[in-house]
């Protein structure tokens, strides 16, 4: 197996509310617009995308997903991930501070699936993918993403 770069995705967060329950402690985080960009992917992250991410007492965080894509062409993609993210020094001060973290300070990794029925874009469901964040400053959150091939 190998990876294939497909698209790069950033998007900020608005806001964050803080939810606690039997599974520990949740952050909902409410996301804005954004940019694609890439070999096989262009377009815009969709204001309106949500992360549930449950806080777990290992020190990592368990992303939960949700957004909507728009490409240069008009179609909408749905985009739903889950995903593991280390809760580490360089993480904590990105996050404190509006910092940036390179993608090689966290494991900050994803395993995206999207939905469209458009036949330019069909292949998007056809295939596994996975990804890798990071924080850029101002509270963003950078993502590749990779078809395995």
């Amino acid at each position: 197996m190998e990876l294939e770069y497909v698209f790069s995705y950033s998007a900020s967060v608005i806001d964050l509310q803080h939810v606690g329950g039997p599974f520990g402690k949740r952050r909902i985080a409410r996301c804005g617009a954004g940019i694609i960009n890439g070999p096989k992917l262009n377009g815009e992250v969709l204001e309106g995308a949500y992360d549930w991410i449950l806080d777990g007492p290992d020190g990592w965080g368990r992303i939960d997903v949700r957004a909507q894509f728009r490409t240069h062409d008009g179609c909408v993609i749905y985009a739903q991930y889950l995903g593991v993210l280390e809760y580490n020094e360089k993480y904590s001060a990105a996050s404190r501070e509006g910092g940036e973290t390179a993608f090689e300070d966290i494991y900050f990794r994803s395993t995206p699936r999207f939905e469209t029925d458009d036949p330019r874009y069909i292949w998007l469901t056809q295939s596994v993918f996975v990804g890798r964040g990071r924080i850029l400053p101002g509270h963003t959150v950078c993502w590749e993403i990779y078809r395995v091939t």
